[in-house]
């Protein structure tokens, strides 16, 4: 699935509780929260990969 957003660390009491990291797609106007195995690539503007792989949180 290909998306147009930007990547956000969200919490529901800020720093007090659990961080989730997401990603805002700016065509559904949604969260898309990410979790460990889901792949990602992000891009420049100029259409250039900056990074692609998997995504592994650590704790």
């Amino acid at each position: 699935m290909a998306c147009q957003g930007h990547l956000e660390a969200y919490g529901e009491q800020r720093w007090e509780g659990r961080i989730e990291f997401c990603f805002f797609d700016t065509d559904q106007n949604e969260l898309v929260f990410l979790k460990n195995g889901d792949r990602l690539t992000i891009y420049a503007e100029d259409n250039s990969v900056l990074w692609s792989g998997e995504i592994q949180f650590v704790r």
